[in-house]
């Protein structure tokens, strides 16, 4: 879920989640085990800029930018919950 000052847009790269370094899919999983359903997490991401250089050109780049994702279950989360056998 995305909240007004945490919107993770198409093309942003994952770099860091809370205290995790995230370099592969796998570590972006490892990371997002650490913390639940309501979390609102920092969420560090590479986003591409469009920034005018002195040439009357535009040059592009990526710039860091910090967003407050708040975390919330998927679907299929749920669904899964409901058939686990009880303990």
């Amino acid at each position: 879920k995305r909240t007004e000052s945490g919107l993770i847009e198409v093309g942003d790269i994952i770099v860091k989640i809370g205290e995790f370094k995230v370099t592969t899919e796998a570590d972006l999983f490892v990371a997002l085990e650490k913390f639940k359903p309501g979390d609102v997490v920092p969420v560090v991401v590479n986003r591409q800029d469009l920034t005018a250089s002195g040439k009357g050109g535009n040059k592009l780049e990526l710039k860091e930018k910090t967003l407050y994702v708040h975390l919330q279950a998927s679907d299929k989360m749920a669904m899964s919950k409901v058939l686990l056998p009880e303990e």
